[in-house]
């Protein structure tokens, strides 16, 4: 579904289906404020959406749980390892996610959604959520293996 601005976003919630808003470049507070103030999040979760030098953290608020994460990726053009903080905010029947630069992170997500037959389709935002997290944790073995393969070819002959 597309929405046209922020406030139809919390409008499109149907109790029956799950609704997944992902935000990339978090930099413009008023859009945070207006995410921030349409699904019921409070000023404290913004401020911790905001600041990129969060460290990992899960809090539980009343009517939403916020993870704060990394994923880590390997910059081909400077040749280092470089991270993108995520955070995930769970609702009732919502997800959303904010991350600071635009990656293929959830593409692999988001073609199961376009999948009519996938399970992301027939289950809740608990499982979104799980799959969401997953796909973070996935993200870390490419970047992984290029390092590894640098240490073993600068210290084995």
């Amino acid at each position: 579904m597309s929405v046209e601005s922020v406030s139809e976003c919390s409008k499109s919630l149907d109790e029956s289906s799950v609704f997944w808003l992902q935000v990339t470049g978090i930099h413009d507070p008023k859009i945070i404020q207006q995410i921030c103030d349409s699904f019921d999040i409070s000023n404290l979760t913004l401020e911790e959406v905001m600041n990129t030098n969060q460290h990992p953290k899960i809090e539980e608020f009343q009517n939403y749980l916020y993870v704060n994460t990394r994923t880590y990726y390997f910059d081909k053009e400077s040749g280092k390892a470089r991270y993108d903080n995520i955070s995930i905010i769970l609702g009732k029947n919502f997800v959303i996610t904010f991350q600071e630069k635009e990656n293929d992170l959830f593409e692999s997500i988001q073609n199961r959604i376009n999948d009519k037959n996938s399970l992301l389709r027939k289950e809740k935002n608990d499982y979104l959520f799980c799959t969401i997290l997953d796909a973070v944790v996935d993200h870390y073995f490419p970047t992984l293996e290029h390092i590894e393969e640098k240490i073993v070819s600068r210290f084995i002959i």
